[in-house]
């Protein structure tokens, strides 16, 4: 339902608050498996809710790529319900992700307020959000949320 979505080219929108700590996350894979943000603690995730379409998401895709390069999970949900989780994996190349990609389970987008793309969540070891933000988030700022995610 791309119409319920609104695409964010400032900074800041309706996202959790830092601190808030996430319960049921869960994700289908391209690869076919499940991403359960439970079976992640002990580790820094970063979340990013996507749509090929959007400008802001292909702009990211590559500092988020880097970001896994350097160990970091960072998995990209597709927010388009009308694609087949192959045609995500697909567009998710074709804008330069080389990280892990897939679509959100039902009731992800609402409980992690997701109303506009790209949202990012940077999330710390023990689930809790970190940094919350929708539009392009410059690459300083995920670094300086990561180092802060991997100390807490």
């Amino acid at each position: 339902m791309l119409a319920a979505y609104a695409l964010v080219f400032a900074q800041g929108g309706n996202t959790l608050k830092q601190g808030t700590l996430l319960e049921n996350v869960k994700a289908e894979l391209a690869d076919g498996s499940v991403f359960d943000l439970a079976e992640h603690r002990g580790e820094v995730v970063v979340l990013t809710f996507w749509a090929s379409w959007c400008g802001p998401c292909r702009r990211e895709a590559p500092i988020l790529s880097r970001l896994h390069a350097q160990g970091i999970t960072v998995i990209g949900l597709g927010v388009e319900e009308e694609h087949s989780i192959e045609r995500l994996a697909k567009d998710a190349i074709a804008i330069g992700a080389r990280y892990t990609v897939g679509r959100p389970q039902s009731g992800v987008l609402e409980r992690m307020k997701i109303s506009a793309i790209p949202t990012t969540y940077v999330i710390d070891k023990t689930g809790a959000v970190v940094l919350g933000r929708t539009g392009l988030v410059p690459e300083d700022d995920l670094e300086a949320a990561i180092r802060a995610a991997s100390e807490g």
